[in-house]
Formats: C-alpha cells, structure tokens, sequence
C-alpha cells in the first residue's frame, strides 16, 4: 500500500485524474475507517498533504484482502499496521526519516521482529524498538503486543 504514493503521477494519467483528487480519496477513506494515514513528521507550512505512509486500518482487513487475492501477507507490514493502529487511537503517530515512527514528536519507534537489535537508534535519545515474538521486554525494547493495550 505504501508504494501507491510513490507511483501517484502514473494512477492520475491513467485514470484521468488530479493528484488532489487521489489525496482526497485517501483522507476520506481514512475517515471511513478504512485506511490510516501517517504523515511525516513537520509542523505549520511544512506540514504536507501526502501522507508518508498508508495502512489499511487494521490486521483483520489486511489478511481478509491479501487471503482473497491470494497474496502473502509481509510480516513486516502487520507489525507496522498494528503498531499504528493501537498507537494512533490516542496519540499522534508520524513517520520519520531515521526511524519507523515517532510518536507524540517526542518517542522515536522501530518496529520489528525479535532480532531487531538497537543499532538504527542508538545514538537517539527518547528511543524505544516495538519488537515481535518476545514476551518480555528490557530497557527499551517492548514486546509489540503491549502496545495492544493502549488502544
């Protein structure tokens, strides 16, 4: 779902379209409920329109459309999905360059799996790793189903 952003000019030549028309679909099927929209990481005037990434609203409809075209569902992109979608019902979640997000532009997150060690964000203060498949968390690395919690 990501790439479809990347590829915007190409879907607005071959539908006939504006790429204002494309970011107005995105944001009302962000309002449906639908899809969630990440935006990167700005404030005021820099603060753009085209979201930095886009997640289907949660894991259920990720597996339910990917299972009914016969499509592997990544790994990766359901940890991120289900980061966003527990996280983003009570606080604000943009992505940003160096890391997978950053919450409440203060918490700089990676989400990954249980090898994910701390080398992208080591030099960060306010760092923490989301990782799957560990039950039990220390210092800053914390299982991504807590964060089931928060929602």
């Amino acid at each position: 779902m990501v790439s479809l952003l990347a590829k915007c000019h190409l879907y607005c030549s071959s539908i006939g379209t504006s790429r204002e028309v494309i970011y107005n679909c995105l944001e009302y099927l962000g309002h449906a409920g639908l899809l969630q929209n990440v935006y990167p990481q700005a404030e005021g005037m820099k603060l753009i329109r085209k979201p930095g990434k886009i997640f289907l609203n949660n894991t259920n409809l990720l597996h339910a459309i990917n299972g009914s075209l016969k499509r592997d569902t990544g790994v990766g992109g359901v940890r991120e999905t289900f980061f966003v979608n527990q996280v983003a019902s009570l606080h604000r979640v943009d992505t940003h360059p160096e890391t997978d997000f950053v919450v409440d532009n203060h918490y700089f997150i990676e989400v990954g799996g249980k090898g994910k060690d701390y080398n992208q964000v080591k030099d960060m203060q306010n760092s923490l790793l989301a990782v799957d498949n560990t039950p039990i968390g220390y210092r800053n690395k914390i299982p991504l189903y807590l964060f089931g919690f928060l929602y």
